[in-house]
């Protein structure tokens, strides 16, 4: 029975070819404008680690300004740490599986050609438990030895700087040249992570860095170029690299993974007490009030989805509303046109029930129709997207489930649209149209 009422909803649709493609184009434009915008809404909103998320934990020690209102919450306390703080947190025997502390940087690297361009590289310095911490897979070498976490010159490469300087060949073992200094490589990342979510500012449009190098190597480079936030909360005379890295300024983010709620709470208590510590010597002025926040609750302390892109959502789903609103107004009049057909199957025994099925299946063709068209449409948008706005690449790409999303979310438009006019035209007394032939 069911591919006899497709076989009626093929012939139905192209008996009436300019209604039908109205209908399919109203429900592709609105398939196609709210999948855009969910897609990117998606892939900004998703865990980006969900195997240990809720272990990974970003570390904020309450410092500075003695005068500063109370602390309520983590988003009241700078997102960075001094240097003599996450040193002395890598230095001790903390309750942690891993942690690392880190920041941006960027530096140029020289090719080997004489004649080449040197390539201005995004850098983030850091220590080896950064890569087991955040699961970075490894397309050739590995991390860097324990010792070299001490300052020696070596550096992991992405997969892409790796193409770029080596081909994609194997390059650990091989040196280059970065600044006045060499180093070199122990290891080339194959990782896919859609943007840099570790960073105390996390942005959607802020991509992984292009190497890795040892914090305290970096530390060591003059100038070394900081990108990324740097708060002094009083005024101090900082003459060179040397008196900046010494002061209160702070500027390092720090990440600790743990092995469960209890080693958090571990980890809290040590904290606490290196506060306490650390006031007892005069550095800390403010109460204690120190704070563990896990990956997701940290992206949305930072906001990464952002109330705007909700709203563009809505809005979208709104338009898609319309483009229903006018599927059944088509639906109407495409129905209405087929009175004598119907009347027909009915004088001949076919239920209410059974024009109503047929129908329909009639109308869920057309969905199906329209959610491979707006598809199309989604790609179109989101290839806009990328042009519009750099470093939004990883944020557009129709994965299998968008796919699938997009052609169910089309199946349910069209038979929401298909409900009403389906059952109008089931209801119809056959006797009066057919009164009329």
């Amino acid at each position: 029975m069911f591919s006899y009422y497709l076989r009626l909803a093929k012939l139905s649709i192209f008996r009436n070819p300019v209604i039908s493609t109205l209908m399919v184009l109203a429900l592709a434009l609105g398939i196609g404008a709210s999948m855009t915008t969910l897609t990117v809404y998606y892939t900004m909103s998703k865990d980006p680690i969900p195997e240990k998320s809720e272990r990974l934990l970003a570390v904020q020690l309450d410092t500075g300004d003695p005068a500063r209102e109370p602390s309520r919450g983590p988003e009241d306390i700078p997102h960075n740490m001094t240097y003599t703080d996450a040193s002395n947190l890598m230095r001790l025997d903390t309750p942690t599986r891993h942690k690392a502390a880190m920041f941006a940087s960027s530096d140029l690297i020289i090719p080997a050609a004489g004649d080449a361009t040197p390539v201005s590289v995004s850098l983030r310095a850091t220590y080896r438990d950064f890569f087991p911490m955040f699961n970075v897979p490894f397309q050739y070498g590995e991390r860097w030895s324990q010792t070299a976490d001490e300052g020696e010159p070596v550096i992991v490469l992405s997969r892409e700087l790796n193409e770029q300087l080596f081909g994609g060949e194997n390059s650990v073992g091989e040196k280059i040249k970065m600044g006045s200094g060499y180093y070199t490589v122990t290891g080339v990342m194959d990782w896919d992570t859609t943007y840099a979510w570790y960073d105390p500012f996390p942005r959607v449009t802020q991509e992984p860095e292009m190497a890795f190098l040892p914090l305290n190597t970096r530390i060591k480079t003059e100038p070394m170029n900081i990108n990324g936030n740097v708060s002094c909360w009083q005024p101090q005379p900082i003459p060179d690299q040397a008196a900046f890295i010494a002061s209160e300024c702070v500027w390092i983010m720090f990440w600790a993974e743990v092995a469960d709620k209890s080693e958090q709470a571990q980890f809290q208590t040590f904290l606490d007490n290196y506060a306490r510590e650390q006031k007892s010597q005069g550095r800390y002025q403010r109460p204690i009030n120190n704070f563990l926040t896990p990956l997701m609750d940290w992206l949305e302390l930072n906001e990464v989805t952002g109330k705007d892109s909700r709203i563009l959502v809505g809005l979208s789903f709104l338009f898609l509303l319309v483009c229903i609103i006018n599927a059944v107004g088509l639906l109407i009049a495409k129905f209405f046109g087929k009175t004598t057909d119907v009347s027909v199957r009915r004088a001949l025994g076919a239920s209410r029930r059974d024009i109503f099925v047929q129908n329909l299946i009639e109308v869920s063709l057309i969905g199906v129709l329209g959610g491979i068209l707006g598809l199309a449409f989604a790609w179109l948008g989101l290839r806009a997207v990328e042009s519009m706005y750099r470093g939004y690449d990883n944020l557009v790409q129709l994965d299998s489930l968008m796919i699938a999303t997009a052609m169910l979310i089309a199946l349910l438009a069209a038979l929401l649209a298909g409900l009403y006019p389906s059952w109008r035209v089931s209801n119809l007394p056959p006797a009066q149209y057919l009164k009329t032939q």
